[in-house]
């Protein structure tokens, strides 16, 4: 997980901690930076047992680039080799 604490308290109630300030990498598109993620379904835990019903998290929280972020972006990458795909 990037930038996700969770927290389940006794009577089942979960709880998740986000620092909205981080940024990582691009999304897939190319049109957002990614705050927060799961990196796809993960089961939750109480107690070192599974939820019951198998329970599982999926979360994604991002953000839109800024037009800075998306002006470099558009400039030319120092190695020829790598290529930047970005959307707008």
């Amino acid at each position: 997980m990037k930038n996700v604490t969770l927290e389940i308290s006794e009577d089942l109630i979960l709880t998740l901690r986000i620092d909205l300030k981080k940024s990582f990498d691009l999304t897939r598109a190319g049109r957002s930076v990614v705050v927060a993620s799961t990196q796809g379904n993960q089961p939750l835990w109480y107690n070192g047992q599974p939820l019951p019903n198998r329970i599982r998290l999926n979360l994604n929280v991002f953000r839109s680039l800024t037009e800075e972020e998306y002006e470099e972006l558009l400039k030319p990458h120092p190695n020829p080799n790598v290529f930047r795909s970005v959307r707008k």
